[in-house]
């Protein structure tokens, strides 16, 4: 949280050099139990690095992230971009499936397109 005041600080600031050290700080904290959060921040900040740092994180241990709270809640774009990932770290493609599974199961209101969507990145 308070990382988080320091960027937005930063940036209404234009504060360059207190952006990046605040942005290295984030990055060095990402984990899979705030990889959403952060990817969701950089995004919001327009801050590349956080957002690959965040999305490396989650792909690299993606079976443990996939059964985050967050990761139900990510929106199908990004679902679809961690699924289609060749970086994408998994025991098996069991995992994969699951992830697709249960994010489907969470977002009953997604369309058919998007859970079509969803699962179109599962490689069988």
């Amino acid at each position: 949280a308070l990382l988080g005041g320091m960027l937005d600080a930063s940036s209404r600031l234009q504060l360059p050099s207190l952006q990046s050290a605040t942005v290295e700080a984030l990055v060095q904290g990402i984990g899979t139990s705030n990889a959403a959060q952060y990817w969701e921040c950089g995004d919001a900040h327009n801050i590349p690095r956080l957002v690959e740092a965040a999305k490396a994180a989650a792909l690299q241990s993606f079976g443990e992230f996939s059964t985050c709270v967050a990761f139900d809640a990510l929106p199908v774009g990004r679902v679809c971009e961690l699924l289609k990932s060749d970086d994408l770290m998994a025991d098996s493609e069991k995992v994969v499936f699951r992830a697709a599974a249960r994010w489907a199961a969470a977002n009953s209101s997604a369309s058919e397109e998007e859970v079509e969507a969803v699962y179109s990145q599962v490689k069988y």
